[in-house]
């Protein structure tokens, strides 16, 4: 992207990139600075983004958990650790993160017992 974008035409392209799967406002920020966004526009193409629910970092927050537990089998400390980087709040993530059942996070974590057992 070259710095003469507008600020039209960088929000444009960024809703339309929130649009086709969750993002997290950290994720959106990075993206719009390698674009070579100034950071006044970018902050106020963040709060005009989230104000219109294109971006929800507890939303993120929610099917990231979700994601990294059902399908990639990560632990809680790991997916954590990914909230982490996204810069989500410990508070955020921790609220989450204790939705998992917990019958089911034990029986996945017995599963990966198990098959590292048999190897």
């Amino acid at each position: 992207m070259s710095a003469q974008l507008t600020d039209e035409e960088a929000l444009s392209r960024v809703a339309s990139y929130c649009s086709t799967a969750e993002h997290c406002r950290a994720e959106i920020n990075e993206k719009l600075q390698r674009w070579g966004i100034a950071y006044d526009t970018i902050a106020r193409i963040l709060d005009r983004l989230e104000s219109e629910k294109f971006i929800d970092d507890e939303r993120f927050c929610r099917a990231f958990v979700n994601d990294k537990f059902r399908f990639a089998k990560w632990g809680k400390m790991k997916i954590a650790q990914g909230l982490y980087m996204k810069k989500i709040p410990s508070d955020v993530a921790w609220r989450y993160l204790n939705e998992i059942d917990e019958e089911e996070y034990l029986a996945v974590l017995r599963g990966l017992l198990a098959s590292k057992k048999k190897k």
